[in-house]
C-alpha cells in the first residue's frame, strides 16, 4: 500500500474484498492525481453471480487518509489496543497508523536504520527509533 510515494506495506491493496456474510464487496482504489477514486461492487454471495449494487465515488485522497486516521484514532480509544485484540482476535495496525499520520504531517519523523549484517548475525535488516514512535503515538491520541 503507497500513500504519497511511501511503501506502507509489502502487500499490494488497489483491490481487495470485503465479506460482509453473506454478501461480498469488491472494493478497487485509484489515485488519480490528488484524488482518490473508490469504486464498490456489492455482491449476494461469493458466487459474484448477481450484482446488487455498485458504486464510484471520488475524494480528495489526502482527505480520505485523514479521514482513515480519525477513524483508527477514535477505535483505539474507544476500546485500546489489547480490547482490539479482544474483540477481533488480531494486533491493532498501529505501526501502520504511526506511518499514515507521519506522512500527512509536515516533518516526517519515522525513519529506519539499516543494521549491520555484524548486528543481525548476518541476516541484515531494519530497525526504527521506539522513542521516537512512541511520542508520534503521543501526539496523534492527543491531537484528537
Amino acid at each position: 500500500m503507497y500513500i504519497d510515494g511511501h511503501l506502507l506495506d509489502n502487500g499490494y491493496f488497489d483491490t481487495f474484498t470485503a465479506y460482509v456474510e453473506p454478501a461480498i464487496d469488491d472494493w478497487k482504489l485509484t489515485k488519480k492525481g490528488n484524488y482518490l477514486q473508490i469504486e464498490i461492487q456489492s455482491f449476494e454471495d461469493e458466487s459474484r453471480k448477481e450484482l446488487i449494487e455498485q458504486v464510484v465515488v471520488e475524494c480528495n485522497y489526502y482527505d480520505f487518509v485523514q479521514s482513515l486516521i480519525d477513524g483508527l484514532v477514535s477505535l483505539l480509544k474507544r476500546i485500546g489496543l489489547y480490547g482490539y485484540y479482544v474483540e477481533w482476535n488480531e494486533e491493532f495496525p498501529l505501526s501502520l497508523l504511526l506511518k499514515l499520520y507521519d506522512i500527512i504531517q509536515p516533518n516526517e519523523r519515522l525513519n529506519l536504520q539499516t543494521l549491520s549484517l555484524e548486528e543481525t548475525q548476518g541476516r541484515g535488516g531494519s530497525a526504527s527509533d521506539l522513542s521516537i514512535e512512541l511520542n508520534l503515538l503521543k501526539d496523534i491520541i492527543n491531537d484528537e
